[in-house]
Order: structure tokens, then sequence, then C-alpha cells
């Protein structure tokens, strides 16, 4: 009776319960999305927005593409850097031709 006692208690010792959810990163979302609204915020000034927005579209692009990440916030990210790359071109264009006339 002892022997069963012993049996039942090392088998009850064993169960581990594991959290089976799949946690999604979102990294590369993310970093899309700022680099987005690093652009836009900084549209204003000469190279960096232009390399930011760059970088953003590139990141956002590869999370879309390999489903790293949430499909909204990588869209986000995309359209942020979009817009602050096309809005940092345009005012780049505009110093250049203030300058130049």
């Amino acid at each position: 009776m002892n022997n069963e006692f012993n049996n039942i208690k090392s088998a009850s010792t064993k169960v581990v319960i594991k959290n089976n959810y799949s946690r999604k990163k979102n990294g590369k979302s993310i970093v899309s999305l700022v680099f987005g609204i690093i652009s836009l915020v900084f549209f204003w000034s000469f190279i960096f927005p232009i390399i930011a927005g760059f970088l953003g579209i590139i990141i956002g692009i590869i999370s879309l593409i390999k489903k790293y990440d949430s499909v909204k916030l990588s869209i986000c990210g995309i359209v942020t850097s979009i817009l602050g790359f096309l809005l940092s071109l345009l005012t780049n264009f505009s110093y250049i031709l203030m300058y130049l006339s």
C-alpha cells in the first residue's frame, strides 16, 4: 500500500502545465512605423527623413511579405513611411528650387 502511494505522488509531481498560445512579435512592424513617424516629424530636414522613410518602407514590406507581424501595423508603417518620404522629397526639391532662383 505504501508503494502505491509513492507512485501516485511521483506521478502528480511530474505534471507540467504549458502555455501553448503563440506570441506574435511585432518588432519589424513597429520599427517600420517608428521610421515612418520619424520621417513625418523631421520632413523639413535635408537627408535624414529620406533615409528613415526608405528604411521604413523596406522593413514594412519585408514584414508584410514574410508575415512576421501583424498586417495592419505593417501597412500603417508602410503608409507613414511613404508619406514622410514623399513629403521630405517635396520639401527638399522646394529648397533646391528656392536656392537656384
